[in-house]
């Protein structure tokens, strides 16, 4: 069994480690009442089960010395802070709660549903005012209990090399596979497309032979629509499901060609789309899904007259209307349309970010790069204590920053893409054991950076580029992990205007407070030198 008696200050995720190694050794049928269906825990757990272990180190805590009565108060308190929302009484005299993760399905009561949640962040209540959220459908665990098909299952396993479906897939899945209408939110990166296109595609397989077309999906670029049914389309292989890519530029007779050949899911964007519905090659009678991806920008000016006319034609069908489904990183003005087309039992599931507990600023700075850098190591590098991380937009800007740092004589190196692999492995280890104070990356390593105690983040650029806000996203959440605090400061320059407005459209439907001052940057009337603080 576990050995209880770990150092309180250690580390969640070496706590959770010895948790997944001490698993083999743990008794099944007195956690589960039997074998059958055990439910399995793999590393890529790791980070996740560390807010679940706030629970589980009490399962012992009768019998172990580590919460005896010669204890202090003060450590007694400590103890409750780590533990945080257990179940367990205060007296620890009562038989403590099994998590949910050691259960079999059967056994998952509505408050272990609930813990599971909460442990990977995930909210579900009502995009409407005073709808009902009853029977919300229950996530997924792990990819057995979704009832997908085997030949699927194992494209994901082995090809896609998605061995558990993460928080955003755990919960819209089995919405969608109801039935009820969805307003998904999380972030890019977060396998939003596998969490949608699995599910139309079990839908559609369950409704037996296809002949017409039975889902839209609905995309703002050509670029996204050809990604998306680079996804699809091997997927639907495996279930013997046809897809249709549908974009502009390309031949209208083309596509209503491959649609009368029979298809089940019509990729495209919301213009080419109503095109063929209007022209009548694209038959509506059969269609019971319409996704909406990248929802926000599908609804701005340009594209939502299009959008409306598609939802608005189903929704005209003698039958039923379709099952509206919006998935996007971020929500604004879009809402307000989204709340009038859904229906009235509509889920909004969210997913937590990663910046929760970082202190987020924008700083206005000029052309000059001397004196960006200057600002950067006199107000920023000097105030915070290593390891820091700095990101630029490419290789050149990482080079170039590196060697005005040097005039300054502050350390530092750079992570990128364009180096050897043997160089990129021997300058992390170097950051992690912090020989290196400063490291300087691109977006190309953003995900891959995970080291405990990142002071502060820097984006020297600004991000740019259709996925800015996600890149964004995912830099500043290299600081602020396993519930410390963080800082992160980005520097902005005039030609970043659209940046910061897709960032306030951000913080607005995070509830976050937006200072006058960036609406001073989007009306460009801040004057260089002005320190911005978001959250």
């Amino acid at each position: 069994m576990l050995n209880t008696k770990i150092h309180i200050d250690d580390p969640f995720v070496k706590l959770i480690t010895r948790l997944i190694e001490s698993y083999a050794n743990i008794d099944e049928q007195k956690i589960n009442g039997s074998t059958e269906g055990s439910f399995f825990i793999n590393e890529q757990w790791i980070k996740a089960m560390a807010l679940v272990y706030k629970r589980y180190v009490l399962l012992q805590a009768k019998t172990s010395s580590f919460l005896d009565s010669t204890q202090s108060s003060s450590k007694k308190a400590r103890l409750m802070r780590l533990i945080g929302k257990s179940r367990v009484d205060s007296n620890f005299e009562s038989k403590p709660e099994i998590p949910w993760f050691f259960k079999i399905h059967k056994n998952m009561g509505e408050n272990d549903w609930k813990i599971m949640r909460e442990d990977f962040g995930i909210h579900v209540n009502s995009p409407k005012r005073n709808s009902q959220t009853n029977l919300i459908p229950v996530p997924l665990r792990c990819w057995e209990e979704g009832n997908i098909p085997a030949k699927i299952l194992d494209f994901l396993r082995s090809s896609l090399c998605i061995s558990q479906p993460s928080p955003i897939q755990m919960q819209a899945i089995p919405i969608i596979l109801s039935g009820r209408d969805l307003v998904a939110r999380a972030e890019t990166g977060s396998g939003k497309s596998i969490s949608f296109i699995l599910p139309i595609l079990m839908r559609i397989a369950h409704d037996g032979k296809v002949e017409l077309p039975r889902a839209l999906l609905v995309a703002p670029t050509q670029e996204l629509t050809r990604q998306l049914y680079g996804v699809a389309t091997p997927l639907a292989e495996k279930i013997d499901i046809r897809c249709i890519l549908t974009i502009g530029g390309e031949s209208i007779q083309s596509n209503a060609s491959d649609i009368r050949r029979g298809a089940g899911l019509i990729i495209g964007t919301p213009g080419r789309i109503w095109d063929l519905v209007e022209g009548g090659w694209l038959p509506f009678t059969e269609v019971k899904m319409i996704t909406i991806d990248e929802a926000d920008r599908c609804t701005d000016a340009g594209l939502i007259e299009n959008v409306q006319k598609l939802i608005h034609h189903s929704q005209k069908q003698v039958d039923t209307s379709a099952q509206l489904l919006f998935f996007s990183a971020t929500y604004g003005e879009s809402m307000k349309f989204i709340k009038e087309v859904v229906r009235s039992d509509a889920l909004f599931v969210q997913i937590e970010g990663s910046s929760r507990n970082i202190r987020q600023l924008v700083e206005l700075v000029g052309d000059n790069p001397h004196e960006t850098v200057t600002r950067l190591v006199h107000r920023y590098i000097r105030s915070y204590e290593a390891p820091i991380i700095i990101f630029c937009n490419s290789r050149e800007s990482c080079e170039a920053l590196l060697a005005r740092l040097d005039a300054f004589d502050v350390a530092g190196t750079v992570l990128h893409a364009g180096l050897s692999s043997n160089e990129r492995q021997r300058i992390f280890s170097d950051f992690r054991e912090k020989k290196t104070p400063i490291l300087i990356t691109t977006d190309a390593l953003a995900r891959g950076i995970d080291i405990e105690n990142i002071s502060l983040v820097v984006n020297f650029d600004a991000p740019t580029g259709l996925e800015a806000l996600a890149r964004y996203i995912h830099r500043v959440g290299r600081t602020g992990r396993g519930g410390k605090s963080g800082v992160a400061c980005t520097f902005v320059r005039k030609s970043d205007e659209e940046f910061v407005r897709t960032l306030r459209r951000y913080l607005t439907e995070c509830d976050q407070p937006i200072p006058r001052d960036v609406d001073k940057i989007c009306g460009k009337n801040a004057s260089v030198g002005e320190t911005l603080l978001i959250s």
